[in-house]
């Protein structure tokens, strides 16, 4: 990746082309890039639509205007030819920003030329009952459930069925849910997964739901509880693995 002060500036100009001409917002752009094992991190900070509000200025009421940012954090592993984005409540727009990336840091006109072909997320085993997540006691993590997930039919084109359950009192109710429909076959292309981490001295436990998609889509950040997910989803055989089509998986 190319992240001299010029190449982040062709991406922040990208970013801010790219939402000003779609949305009127996006005037202004900010990349800050920083370097942690063998991932870039790019944090991109367009500026968001104007705000104002009424606000005490020492004794008298004044309205002034704010210029908020909101936050693209782009993640390149040259090893693995991998881009992460998180981009939080703009997620339609990932696949555009993936070009953007690859045509300002990559310097590539074709994005299949990094894409890491080879490299998807398997997630096929979670519609199975007795699959089990894999975690060190050390991680922190309670329990982990399967809420939500998008199956595709493998009978016809472009035919999809979502399957959700609240697996707060019952981690296996989706499988049940699942037992009672007469599915036709299919693949998972997404699935919405919850992780209880235990309490520690003073804190409650906290909950983290999340979704990932096939083939590489993941909606965790890289730091604090989310690395720990991430590297939960390595453990279980479910983050990156060596691609074979999802038609293929059923029929082996």
């Amino acid at each position: 990746p190319h992240v001299d002060p010029e190449d982040t500036e062709l991406l922040e100009q990208a970013i801010s082309h790219y939402f000003h001409s779609k949305e009127g917002r996006g005037r202004n752009c900010k990349v800050e890039v920083f370097r942690r094992r063998d991932k870039e991190y790019f944090f991109a900070y367009p500026e968001d639509y104007a705000q104002s509000g009424v606000e005490w200025v020492r004794n008298s009421l004044s309205t002034r205007a704010r210029h908020p940012a909101f936050e693209i954090i782009f993640v390149y592993c040259q090893s693995q030819g991998a881009l992460d984005i998180y981009a939080p409540r703009n997620t339609k727009y990932v696949d555009d920003l993936q070009e953007l990336f690859a045509d300002a840091i990559l310097k590539l006109d074709e994005l299949e030329a990094f894409a890491g072909g080879s490299l998807v997320y398997k997630l096929d085993p979670l519609a199975d009952r007795g699959f089990v997540f894999k975690y060190a006691p050390a991680s922190g993590i309670e329990s982990v459930a399967v809420k939500r997930l998008r199956l595709s039919l493998t009978t016809g084109r472009k035919r999809h069925v979502a399957i959700q359950a609240d697996p707060t009192h019952d981690p296996k109710a989706i499988y049940d849910l699942m037992d009672d429909l007469d599915l036709p076959p299919f693949y998972v292309t997404q699935a919405e997964i919850t992780v209880k981490f235990a309490p520690t001295p003073g804190t409650r436990s906290r909950t983290r739901t999340f979704r990932i998609s096939y083939p590489n889509w993941c909606a965790l950040r890289h730091d604090g509880r989310d690395e720990v997910i991430r590297q939960m989803l390595a453990d279980s055989g479910i983050d990156r693995v060596e691609h074979t089509p999802p038609e293929a998986d059923k029929d082996a």
